[in-house]
């Protein structure tokens, strides 16, 4: 084999002649010691950084007592911002050094469960005493406080996603609209719903969404990620807390609950000792857990016994906490005139929850539509849903909301659900007129009219139809999975996660607005949904940077989608 000499035209890199020049050049003016070599100047289209403003969305989830911001494609957001009174003081205001020297003056009752937590909630639902433009200042006030300290962004114009629970009220959203687009200078806001997230972040397309918040519990029922109907509940945090008050109001006085105050209430009333929102909502997120209900068998466990292993009991062996029924908890409590220390049977440390949520001493029937306890809500809630959309949500259940984190609350929960379905079932019409119908019911005889015709399509001989057979491998199949019909429990990781997925993904909200069409038509400029152009919307390419003017190259017409709706 013979070398060939290295051509003018070949590769630069491997030509002798551009080696040798090299090492030559390197020897004469190469530097004694290393050094970093010098960085060209990258283009518009090579770095990074300068894509990342173009691409990035800000998700924010906006709740009751809390504002959740960051980027779209993490796992978790950046900034969590609460509500309090320590947020909405002015400059001068010196009363908390004057409550820290001692110079406050202690109320000597409750105040009113209206007013005791009002200042810890960013919006409520009911509007009739509340100052939009109160709401709207603090919700300024805490999106720069989020993206000045924690996502360190600047005032540049950006997408942004905003989480919203689809029964907040319009002028709410109005407010918080006006806040993004003037203040923060936002290019389109998407509004997507807090319940279909969820669902999104769970991996799952239809489930049964329970949202244990702060002053409501909802229960949605999403379909193929369309909300399909909703439920509420006045039982939430808000209640909870108050529940906590009053035992541990109840065990500081040495009065039993129920007896004092049926002898005298307005007695009973002003004796209790004042305790701070602050101690008591401290108190629950700790202490307060739920209890398991007894002699209760779910419908997994009916078909199988359960396997106990044999050991030997010892009296020295330590038993349950939750079963020892004689434990206390010694808790300070320093917000009370004068402090002091309540010891608390850590049985009782449960009754708050159960009674917030199960209200198992009351019968059912004594409840009105807007305070069922959560089981029967959620019972009732599948018992109006279609048949088809009832067994592909009923097994999938996300518990959501900050209650849900409480010990032990979301397997009670789903435990009574279990329990209720099995006992009542599917039937809403229940009675003994209901009974005597059913008895009443007339039957076909066994010979003549369309019995013969059924004898001779079931036959062995009578062909079958290619589709039918079909249909019934694709039941045969979900019918093995196990994945409708049946109640489970699947975890989320929350809204705010699965609305950073979906912003990831660059997938279309249903409710998109444009930054120029808000500023010239507000919330008024929104159009029914019906009334939108949705083929005009679904024509547009999804290339690099056309999301960013997605709704003013559309129609004139944009909807708020679920929002909008009254």
């Amino acid at each position: 084999m013979s070398t060939s000499t290295p051509s003018a035209t070949g590769p630069a890199h491997r030509s002798l002649s551009n080696i040798r020049s090299g090492a030559a050049a390197l020897s004469q003016t190469g530097p004694s010691s290393p050094r970093t070599p010098a960085r060209g100047i990258a283009s518009a289209f090579g770095s990074p950084s300068s894509l990342r403003v173009e691409e990035e969305t800000v998700v924010i989830e906006l709740g009751t007592r809390f504002i959740r911001a960051g980027f779209a494609g993490d796992h978790a957001p950046k900034a969590v911002v609460c509500s309090g009174p320590e947020d909405q003081r002015r400059a001068g205001d010196f009363r908390s050094w004057v409550a820290q020297a001692g110079d406050r003056d202690y109320p000597k009752g409750q105040p009113s469960r209206a007013e005791w937590a009002r200042e810890y909630e960013i919006w409520a639902s009911d509007l009739r005493d509340s100052d939009v433009s109160l709401v709207q200042d603090k919700i300024d006030r805490a999106l720069r406080e989020a993206f000045n300290n924690h996502l360190l962004i600047d005032s540049r114009p950006r997408r942004m996603s905003l989480v919203l629970p689809s029964m907040i009220p319009l002028p709410l959203i109005s407010a918080t609209l006006d806040t993004l687009f003037n203040p923060f200078q936002a290019l389109t806001v998407s509004l997507v719903s807090a319940s279909v997230m969820s669902a999104v972040a769970a991996g799952v397309r239809s489930a049964i969404v329970v949202d244990l918040g702060w002053s409501e519990t909802v229960v949605t029922s999403v379909y193929e990620y369309r909300e399909i109907r909703h439920t509420r509940s006045v039982r939430g945090g808000k209640m909870l807390v108050n529940e906590v008050h009053d035992l541990l109001a109840d065990l500081q006085n040495g009065q039993e609950g129920g007896q004092a105050q049926e002898r005298d209430p307005e007695a009973y009333q002003s004796a209790k000792p004042f305790l701070s929102f602050e101690e008591c909502e401290d108190i629950t997120c700790r202490m307060v857990w739920c209890g398991q209900a007894s002699k209760m068998q779910t419908a997994g466990d009916a078909d199988r016994l359960s396997t106990v292993e044999e050991h030997e009991e010892s009296p020295d062996e330590p038993s349950d906490p939750q079963d020892d029924a004689t434990r206390f908890v010694r808790i300070p409590l320093e917000s009370c005139h004068p402090p002091g220390i309540v010891e608390v049977p850590f049985q009782r440390l449960s009754e708050p929850c159960e009674n917030t949520f199960m209200a198992a001493q009351y019968d059912r029937t004594s409840f009105d539509d807007n305070e069922l306890p959560i089981p029967q809500l959620i019972y009732q809630h599948l018992l109006v849903l279609p048949i088809d959309a009832r067994a592909a949500c009923m097994s999938r259940i996300l518990f959501t909301g900050g209650c849900s984190n409480i010990p032990g609350l979301r397997q009670r929960l789903f435990d009574e659900l279990c329990l209720m379905v099995r006992n009542q079932g599917w039937d809403p019409v229940r009675g003994k007129g209901a009974d005597q119908v059913r008895r009443q019911v007339p039957r076909v005889p066994a010979a003549g009219g369309f019995d013969n015709v059924r004898r001779e399509a079931a036959s062995p001989d009578a062909g079958r139809d290619p589709i039918e057979q079909l249909l019934e491998k694709t039941r045969n199949e979900l019918a093995d999975m196990g994945m409708q019909g049946r109640l489970r429990a699947v975890h989320t990781l929350g809204a705010w996660s699965g609305a950073s997925m979906v912003g990831q993904l660059r997938a279309m909200a249903v409710a998109t607005i444009d930054r120029d069409s808000w500023l010239q038509q507000g919330i008024h400029g929104a159009s029914r949904p019906g009334e939108v152009d949705l083929k005009a919307q679904q024509r547009q390419s999804l290339n690099h940077g056309s999301m960013l003017h997605r709704a003013s190259s559309s129609s004139a017409t944009w909807t708020l989608g679920a929002w909008g709706v009254v």
